[in-house]
């Protein structure tokens, strides 16, 4: 699972980008800080399918445990299913049995605490401990079928690494937040440093993203040209 980043030092990293303290800064700029790390945060936080292939391979091993855990509960001994349907019930069973009790003098009471008893003693079969075990284990397996086949679609076709798409996420929402917090536009060049490249890299090592710079700065730059 990917870092998480804390959201204190994204409001630090803008605070410093816009040259503002957050001690001593007003309540509208503190906002600003806040709204704009909140954009920064959210867009950091990994999503459900950027490693399709690898949530492919888990959910695929949690089936085949489902069904070892679906075998082991049949073969299991039916002396200790029945114990095990006991105790499943046994707080109910003992709540129809005070109700018994308590009914003591009032026949009317007493014969439907009686009713109740009798059938939750003819309980249907499905509703025996082990066998909802294996209905929910049915149940969670078909569930699981569906984001298998997503996580499969998603998967890109070919060769080679797929690109850091939350690196590319995160450097396009920090180079809106950079253009809206300095009221310049992010520059970026090979062999040396920026302010917006440093604001970057700060927010990768925070939210543990391990990706290089020039790619996703890039094609930030061009998608936030392009949109003005």
């Amino acid at each position: 699972m990917a870092d998480l980043c804390s959201m204190e030092e994204i409001r630090s990293i803008c605070a410093e980008v816009a040259g503002v303290d957050l001690i001593s800064c007003d309540q509208p700029t503190a906002q600003e800080i806040n709204r704009q790390a909140f954009a920064i945060f959210g867009s950091a936080l990994p999503l459900a399918w950027e490693n399709p292939s690898k949530i492919e391979t888990e959910i695929d091993g949690i089936i085949r445990d489902i069904r070892k855990l679906r075998q082991r509960i049949i073969a299991l001994d039916g002396y200790a299913k029945s114990l095990a349907r006991k105790h499943a019930v046994r707080e109910k069973e003992q709540e129809i049995l005070d109700s018994i009790v308590a009914s003591a003098g009032d026949s009317e009471k007493m014969a439907e605490a009686v009713r109740q008893f009798d059938e939750f003693s003819k309980r249907p079969k499905e509703l025996w401990v082990d066998i909802a075990a294996l209905s929910h284990l049915d149940a969670l397996e078909q569930a699981l079928t569906g984001p298998a086949e997503v996580a499969i679609a998603a998967t890109p076709p070919g060769a080679g690494r797929r690109p850091n798409r939350r690196a590319y996420r995160v450097a396009l929402v920090a180079a809106r937040v950079f253009q809206d917090l300095t009221g310049t536009n992010p520059t970026f060049w090979n062999g040396g440093e920026t302010p917006f490249s440093r604001m970057v890299a700060k927010i990768y090592r925070c939210a543990g993203i391990k990706a290089d710079l020039r790619k996703p700065i890039e094609a930030a730059m061009h998608e936030l040209s392009g949109a003005s």
